[in-house]
């Protein structure tokens, strides 16, 4: 932690010096070194050495900003240096700054305020006051202390308190990083006098403190933006309850974990009850170190995340002398201003810092966690805590769920741009994109299906003269058709015959009993059924052959954007018809997100013939692709999935979940020549080899089909993130997911999906299921069967699938040390406990480069 000032004015480089050295010479804690004695950690207090003031020559004050950071950033090396340092940068004969630095083992905010303090009076050649303890003496005190019914007590509350903690999740930017990273970035706004004032009144009537009006209006957004009733935040408390340690300098801050409940959806003066009766029961038992409540609590212990609390929350005023913001120096025959560096460091995801200034308005500081959040996030969060606090200026009533989080900018930006797709213009319709490719490039392949293919030209020709057929059994414009989906060539024929000749497409799961198709072919009034004989259901309508040809080719009937180009039933499920338009529609969008081109090799399940409109087929077909539909076999072991890829040459693959996680993981993750895998799902796992393909996820709730592609909304539906009154949230504000628009259902204009999701920065959604399925994938190589054998013995379960997590399985430091101590008698691997409690899979521990290396 460093200080900086802008000195201007004749500084006496040698009264600083030894300023600074009374100061190390009276306080022993910047004197006081660690390391061991007899193998047991000591605390050594050594004599004071002189503090030397380097004087050194800039060119400007912004030199002198950047050298002053990079000296604040030296680290100390605790076994051997004195804790306080300093530096002088000269700009000019009278124009200085000066840096100050000291460890945080030694020193708080207060102590920054007593360092400032001393140094005026010692500068000036006068007698700092007498210092009844040294910080050695208070600690061995609070040992003594804290113990027997003392320890008890507290230890009592605060277990009774944090029962059933959770993290509080906050709706982060950026996946979470394995290790906790302390670098953090701040933002400085204005929190206007006016405002204030009017909350001063709120305390008033809430017979609260100003603090516990912001606290609670704090806990109201967190609790609205992360939607969990149960808030917890870090609060600072000076931890110098005694008169002896005013003028001391150490660490002595402690950090009290003030839990809110905000359910039940109160008025904001019921909140602030709470918070009030919170922070006067933490107060009271505020004596319990934080280091020793989490020994107390023991959590299970996260890398990645603070422990107990994930955002801190402080409020500073002028009366507040004691804290790091309100330092102060002033030297004599100087002129002193404050000379902000750019030091920060967060010691949690999210941080808030009000801050009175003398007759001028408050300054709002949050400092954030680099790896987590964007700037844009941090300044909306401010806004809306803005929002927050001027609604509850002007009707401290209002129950939270009322309370609007939503800018106008943000409103315009959740109702009008990131809900709807980004194809805003019309666009050719598929039957005639596709004849176009075929008019131009006629040999290029089409459809591939076991020893069977079709080219551009082929396809178009054979499908002409099929319509041809149909058009003469009387099918036209909108009439359904039934097509029996079998993985191959013939089906792509029979669609695309349906669409030259006006009709609609009714597919047919081949897989379906014929009294379950012959039911669809009912329901969607279907007269006509395109199958061979084998695949045909019984019934009352016209059977005509795949291979059928009219009289004359059929040159295609005018089809409208309107027109249906598929009706019927999706697994049961019914859907509305799909016009040719909104096909045309998510088609584009998909051409869009997956950049297909004539060189791709699209590998079609046979599953993508009849389920969802075939969007998948007609996005290569349209792209001038090679659609290669994959057989029945291909797809029965993951085995056999990666072999039959990497056999058929395939560039762009669209697997369910379970494959495309198996393809991942297992043996063919590397000897494809994949350059995107489309799945559902999640991806937040790193494959266990690297891999040199994109992944792109669709987004398929329930019976609507296909909505969003990467997060992105497709075709003609809309998408809309609402609240439970039915309102839209905030952007990174979790709530139910909706859709909307002609492909959702007629009678359900805008319908639930049953996924709580939220918008991020770039416009995309994110989704988080309902209910997730736990994925339980064996082991699929030699090391991580060995790994996962170690898991389970060390951990005590029957077996351990590689993407279970370390801590939900009851793992921590000591059974990290175990597993890697049996590992490197197994493995012959030198593998540090750390990297166990870093990868908390098996997938992602195998996937370490220094487990592979040692493997």
């Amino acid at each position: 932690m460093a200080l900086g000032f802008r000195l201007r004015g004749p500084v006496d480089v040698a009264r600083l010096s030894r300023a600074l050295s009374t100061i190390v010479e009276r306080h022993t804690v910047l004197r006081t070194t660690f390391g061991r004695v007899a193998g047991a950690p000591r605390q050594l207090v050594h004599g004071a050495a002189p503090v030397d003031v380097p004087v050194v020559d800039v060119t400007g004050a912004e030199e002198a900003r950047t050298l002053g950071e990079r000296f604040g950033r030296t680290l100390f090396d605790l076994g051997t240096d004195q804790l306080l340092r300093a530096r002088l940068y000269r700009i000019a004969t009278e124009d200085h700054v000066l840096v100050i630095a000291s460890h945080h083992i030694a020193a708080d905010g207060w102590s920054l305020s007593v360092l400032c303090e001393e140094l005026e009076t010692l500068y000036a050649g006068g007698e700092a006051r007498v210092l009844d303890v040294q910080f050695a003496d208070v600690a061995e005190w609070q040992r003594r202390r804290l113990r027997g019914p003392v320890l008890e007590e507290l230890s009592s509350y605060w277990k009774e308190r944090l029962d059933g903690l959770r993290p509080l999740e906050l709706p982060i930017d950026r996946p979470r990083p394995q290790t906790l990273n302390y670098v953090g970035h701040r933002l400085d706004f204005t929190l206007p006098a006016d405002l204030v004032t009017a909350l001063e009144e709120v305390a008033k009537r809430g017979s609260a403190t100003l603090f516990m009006v912001f606290l609670a209006a704090f806990d109201a957004l967190l609790s609205l933006w992360s939607g969990t009733p149960d808030v917890s935040v870090g609060v600072p408390v000076a931890g110098r309850s005694y008169r002896e340690l005013e003028h001391l300098i150490g660490f002595f801050a402690n950090w009290l974990v003030l839990r809110t409940d905000c359910g039940g959806d109160p008025s904001y003066l019921e909140l602030l009850a709470r918070v009030r009766e919170g922070v006067h029961d933490a107060l009271n038992h505020q004596d319990l170190p934080f280091e020793k409540l989490v020994e107390e609590l023991a959590p299970v212990r996260d890398l990645s995340r603070n422990p107990l609390v994930q955002v801190l929350f402080q409020v500073v005023q002028p009366t507040d002398s004691g804290s790091a913001a309100a330092a102060r120096l002033d030297l004599d025959g100087v002129r002193v201003d404050p000379f902000h560096l750019d030091l920060v460091t967060t010691r949690a995801d999210l941080e808030l810092h009000l801050i009175e200034e003398d007759g001028e308005d408050w300054h709002g500081l949050v400092v954030y966690s680099a790896d987590l959040f964007d700037e844009v996030t941090i300044r909306r969060l401010w806004d809306r805590y803005l929002l927050v606090l001027r609604q509850i200026a002007q009707d401290p009533t209002v129950p939270l769920s009322r309370l609007d989080l939503l800018t106008e900018e943000e409103r315009r930006l959740v109702l009008h741009e990131f809900s709807r797709s980004r194809t805003n213009t019309p666009v050719p319709l598929v039957p005639e994109r596709v004849a176009d490719h075929a008019a131009r490039t006629p040999d290029a392949l089409a459809v591939v299906a076991g020893g069977e293919s079709l080219t551009y030209g082929e396809l178009l020709d054979r499908a002409g003269r099929l319509a041809a057929a149909l058009h003469e059994h009387g099918v036209g414009q909108e009439t359904p058709v039934g097509v029996v989906a079998e993985p191959s060539p013939d089906t792509v024929t029979a669609q695309l015959a349906v669409f030259l000749a006006g009709g609609a497409v009714v597919p047919l799961d081949p897989a379906l009993s014929p009294r379950r198709r012959e039911q669809i072919m009912r329901d969607a009034g279907a007269g006509t059924l395109v199958a061979a004989a084998s695949a045909a259901p019984d019934g009352p309508w016209t059977r005509i052959d795949p291979h059928a040809r009219g009289g004359d080719r059929h040159a295609g009937t005018t089809v409208a954007p309107e027109n249906a180009a598929y009706t019927g039933m999706q697994r049961g499920a019914r859907w509305t018809p799909l016009s040719h338009g909104a096909l045309a529609a998510v088609v584009d969008d998909c051409l869009d997100a997956y950049t297909v081109t004539p060189d791709d090799r699209w590998a079609l399940l046979p599953a993508a013939l009849h389920e969802e409109a075939g969007r998948h087929l007609w996005t290569a077909l349209v792209a001038g692709a090679t659609a290669v539909i994959a057989p029945p076999a291909a797809v029965r072991t993951p085995e056999d999935t990666g072999a039959w890829l990497a056999g058929q040459g395939i560039t762009v693959a669209a697997l369910d979940p379970a494959p495309a996680d198996a393809l991942r993981y297992g043996p063919h993750a590397t000897d494809t020549a994949l350059r995107l895998l489309i799945t559902s799902g999640d991806r937040t796992a790193a494959p266990s080899t690297p891999v040199a393909y994109d992944v792109a996820l669709e987004y398929r709730p329930g019976d609507i089909g296909l909505v969003c592609v990467d997060g992105r909304p497709v075709g003609d539906l809309r998408i809309h993130v609402l609240d439970a009154a039915l309102e839209p949230v905030p952007i990174g504000t979790t709530g139910q997911v909706y859709v909307s628009g002609p492909g959702a259902a007629h009678d359900h204009p805008g319908r639930p999906t049953g996924d709580r999701g939220r918008w991020n920065n770039d416009g995309t959604l994110t989704v988080v299921p309902a209910a997730t399925a736990p994925r339980a994938i064996a082991a699929r190589n030699r090391i991580q069967e060995t790994v996962a054998e170690v898991w389970a013995e060390v951990l005590g379960r029957g077996s351990v699938g590689i993407y279970d997590d370390f801590y939900a399985l009851g793992g921590d430091e000591e059974r990290a040390a175990a597993i890697s101590t049996r590992l490197t008698a197994r493995l012959g691997l030198s593998i540090e406990p750390r990297i166990v409690l870093e990868r908390r899979t098996i997938a992602e521990f195998t996937a370490d480069a220094r487990v592979r290396a040692g493997a």
